[in-house]
């Protein structure tokens, strides 16, 4: 896991000006830094050392033949596995790193060695020969990849502020960005970023850049499976999935390093931690949860249940949020998130990332991804049930009701009635959101001006269609594992692990699993009346039987609300509504008065979207620095 830098132009940059920008990376690696020139082409690279801690891992690395240079940023989780294919075809490695298995991956196999490659990855491979750079990024862009291509000069890294510290032209906010933020809660869900010159390289895409032409030719290289309509055997399609998933938390378990766990005492979580527990060698596994010092906030509760299946092979460290170090604190994760954010719940987590650093654990495994690929979260169980009550007008009959019956209990139990109402009456009336949020959302204080420009600009449709005809279920999964929600969730878990120089590892993310679940009919989804019945089964077979019985999924709970409700809100007001506010270029003043004293009258649950502005503001007030 590292911090990529790359430039091309015909306008010359001295390599002290290079470095001064690629340590803007450090976090990301603090143990090597390097730095390769061949002609106008300088490429860069800062190390975290997990495979290989020797100098044979050293970037930019260069292959036997002098001819391909890389960066590269991530893990290929099956590089093993490929050496020994690549050592048959007649491969000679001089290291043990992965970086090495890569690049000779793509010296034999081109742009095709994408198909084989198990991992999280962004990386770039110079071909001197060919005077071209070839770019990729993985499947559902765990790593980021932000480039800029501008009047003949590309410039690529692994953050925005690396190519800003290079280029302070390319500064600029993306004003229709920042409306999209504040109005519909978009975060690092296309090409476009919060900067309005610097793009991303979508998930999934691969390039080449010419470097004699300066032109770029991007493609997709990988895509979604189709929906398969056969309904398997349950037992069979558990055995498929136990094998698969036991081989994914297996890889993200090869390490030169120690690795431990972020353990919420949730389905997802847990399983994990059953399964690393098969693979550990009898050494001990540290786990970390976070608490608050505020009552029910947290989860330490679940994690101590989770991990007291063994207490020989289990450490549990809780992990304090406290109100004295948020703000500041969340300083510096809008830094590294080079942009605003929408979940408080970024601050937990970078405390437990903090936390794990001071311990020496440089690699964390994380259950990121199961809500998007098994339906974990309320609204994919809700659209079940409105697909099974309108399947009840097709044909009526007396199971098909008592079914239904059950559903409904099902759902009550594990998310309560007034969430299982409310989310019932969102999906059935949609329009109420956009009718809520003209009043209530952060997008609601933006100026007309602003609105108009965007609307003038954005004149597509921004509905997300997918690809095939998934059933409604598995729609929704689509749309929000590729780019309404997961991606902002990796982003933000990416920015906040690295930095502390920490390698966050996602087994669900594995290709195979969400290529299975992907096919999946939807009769196999659901199972007992529950998308998870998969991960409950794993957990029941492997001792894990209280968690596996859990039916009180909730949100992660946090007390910023009422720390920003504080002396009659003044954390908002000062950032908000001060003289120095940059937002106000953006925002009318009075509507966020209004905005913040509804929030304080407790009405209309507005406290995320005073997050949301709060984020922005702090995030205007950072560019540059």
């Amino acid at each position: 896991m590292c911090g990529i830098l790359g430039y091309v132009g015909k306008d010359s940059i001295s390599l002290d000006e290079f470095r001064v920008s690629l340590d803007t990376l450090t976090h990301r690696g603090p143990d090597d830094s390097g730095v390769y020139q061949s002609g106008i082409t300088i490429l860069g690279h800062r190390r975290l050392s997990i495979i290989d801690l020797s100098k044979e891992g050293h970037q930019p690395f260069i292959d036997n033949s002098g001819d391909m240079i890389i960066v590269f940023n991530g893990e290929i989780y099956n590089y093993l596995e490929l050496k020994d294919e690549l050592v048959e075809l007649g491969c000679n490695f001089r290291s043990n790193s992965d970086t090495e298995v890569l690049l000779a991956a793509y010296s034999i196999w081109g742009e095709m060695c994408l198909q084989k490659i198990n991992g999280m990855f962004a990386f770039a491979i110079l071909d001197v020969p060919k005077n071209e750079i070839f770019i990729a990024r993985d499947r559902y862009g765990v790593k980021p990849f932000y480039y800029v291509l501008d009047k003949g000069v590309f410039i690529f890294a692994s953050e925005p502020k690396a190519i800003i510290k290079l280029a302070p032209e390319y500064a600029e906010p993306d004003t229709d960005a920042l409306y999209k933020f504040l109005r519909f809660g978009d975060l690092h869900n296309s090409k476009h970023t919060f900067y309005k010159k610097i793009k991303s390289l979508n998930p999934a895409h691969s390039g080449v850049f010419d470097i004699s032409k300066t032109e770029i030719q991007l493609k997709r290289y990988w895509d979604y499976p189709v929906q398969e309509n056969d309904c398997i055997d349950a037992d069979e399609a558990y055995r498929d999935f136990e094998i698969m998933f036991e081989n994914s938390v297996m890889m993200r378990m090869r390490s030169d390093v120690p690795v431990g766990l972020t353990l919420s005492g949730g389905i997802d979580s847990t399983s994990i931690l059953s399964s690393m527990m098969k693979y550990c060698d009898n050494k001990k596994i540290r786990c970390f949860t976070s608490g608050y010092d505020v009552p029910d906030k947290g989860e330490v509760k679940w994690a101590k249940i989770a991990c007291s299946i063994d207490n020989k092979k289990l450490e549990l460290i809780e992990v304090f949020a406290s109100k004295d170090e948020w703000l500041d604190a969340l300083k510096k994760i809008i830094w590294h998130m080079d942009g605003p954010g929408f979940s408080p719940a970024v601050y937990p987590v970078w405390k437990i990332m903090k936390e794990a650093r001071s311990k020496n654990i440089p690699v964390l495994l994380e259950g990121q991804g199961a809500d998007e690929l098994l339906g974990g979260y309320v609204h994919y169980n809700i659209i079940n049930f409105i697909s099974s009550i309108k399947s009840l007008f097709k044909v009526k009959n007396r199971k098909k009701i008592i079914n239904i019956y059950n559903e409904w209990q099902f759902l009550v139990e594990t998310f309560g009635l007034k969430t299982t109402i409310l989310w019932l009456f969102r999906e059935l009336f949609s329009f109420l959101i956009e009718v809520n949020r003209s009043f209530n959302s952060a997008g609601s204080t933006v100026k007309k001006e602003v609105v108009s420009e965007y609307k003038k600009s954005n004149t597509k449709s921004t509905k997300i269609n997918t690809k095939y005809p998934y059933d409604p279920v598995t729609e929704r999964l689509y749309i929000d594992h590729s780019s309404q929600l997961l991606p902002s969730l990796l982003h933000y878990g990416d920015a906040i692990s690295m930095a502390h120089s920490i390698e966050s590892r996602q087994p669900f993310m594995d290709y195979r699993l969400v290529e299975m679940f992907f096919k999946m009919n939807i009769r196999n989804k659901f199972n007992n009346k529950s998308t998870k019945w998969f991960l409950r089964r794993y957990l029941s077979k492997n001792g894990q039987d209280i968690i596996s019985k859990r039916t009180d999924k909730v949100g992660y709970l946090t007390p910023v609300d009422e720390w920003m409700l504080e002396d009659d809100c003044k954390i908002p007001r000062d950032y908000l509504l001060g003289d120095d506010s940059i937002i106000l270029k953006y925002c009318d003043k009075n509507k966020i008065k209004s905005l913040i004293k509804r929030f304080k009258n407790g009405k209309y649950a507005v406290g995320n979207h005073i997050y949301r502005l709060l984020t922005a503001e702090i995030w205007l007030r950072s560019i540059g620095d």
